[in-house]
């Protein structure tokens, strides 16, 4: 399949290396077994039982309110800061919830730590996009060469992730205002396209994200600027060129590829066939 590099560049975690982790019966996350022996020493969180084959969120860490959780989830952060597992600290909270749906909140914990518990994390994408002379130009983004994840990889115009007490609108509002200098009217009409949902393994532990995907139709004379050096350039290209980008290895940063071929899809302005959309399209479905 023409595009299956971009889904192999996102695998699934090798499930075997790591312990099941339950809130009230409920699995949420992966624990690493080589870190069950740090996890172990904090028993009013966690427990593991059956030879540590399972895990779950000790009964007095249920029992707590959402604020005590996240404040004893602190000194846990603090501490795999120190045995150097946390390889991208951001004192930034996320919130955690029991379900993709952000209905019930667990607790916030820092955005750094997420991933070695597995836990689901969520972010925004926003794909904008302009018709000249009836053929789609869609702005793309260069990240910085200091990024610590995908240097000088493509991005979508504004992409981030979603932090604790914002909603999805709000979390857009001030990414596109902090990345691109994206005045909020412009940002206003952009609309909910449903979310991406993914799990995949890397040097920072598995990330279990659900990416919201927005699209915006944006006026010819736009023109995005960077705002707080985490972009290296803004580029619009016609929409062949953004493919010809998506057809070869390791252009775009990898969960924004699977963000840009679902909004290509969508519109139906990628080159394939109906089975093979059928076929792509069945990847975008909810399956964590």
């Amino acid at each position: 399949m023409k595009y299956q590099h971009l889904l192999a560049a996102l695998p699934m975690p090798n499930l075997a290396n790591y312990t099941p982790l339950s809130f009230q019966g409920q699995k949420i996350g992966y624990v690493n077994k080589a870190h069950i022996a740090i996890f172990d020493q904090f028993p009013k969180i966690f427990q593991f039982t059956f030879a540590n084959l399972m895990g779950m969120f000790a009964q007095e860490f249920v029992e707590m309110s959402i604020e005590d959780r996240s404040h004893a989830l602190k000194e846990l952060s603090q501490r795999l800061r120190d045995e150097g597992l946390v390889n991208n600290w951001r004192d930034e909270l996320f919130s955690i919830y029991l379900g993709v749906d952000r209905q019930t909140e667990l607790f916030q914990l820092e955005r750094g730590v997420v991933p070695l518990l597995a836990l689901q994390a969520h972010g925004v994408h926003l794909n904008g996009y302009t018709m000249i002379d009836d053929v789609p130009h869609i702005w793309i983004a260069q990240r910085s060469a200091d990024r610590v994840i995908a240097p000088l990889k493509y991005d979508q115009l504004v992409a981030g992730g979603l932090p604790a007490e914002l909603s999805l609108k709000d979390n857009l509002y001030k990414e596109a205002g902090e990345e691109a200098g994206i005045a909020k009217d412009l940002v206003e009409p952009a609309q909910y396209k449903g979310s991406i949902q993914y799990m995949t393994e890397d040097e920072f532990g598995i990330r279990n994200d659900v990416l919201h995907c927005f699209d915006v139709e944006l006026p010819e004379a736009f023109e995005p600027h960077n705002q707080d050096g985490e972009v290296e350039k803004f580029m619009r290209l016609p929409v062949s060129e953004v493919i010809s980008l998506l057809q070869q290895q390791d252009q775009f940063k990898p969960n924004t590829a699977l963000v840009m071929m679902n909004f290509l899809l969508r519109h139906d302005w990628l080159d394939v066939n109906a089975d093979e959309k059928a076929q792509l399209m069945s990847y975008f479905k909810p399956t964590i």
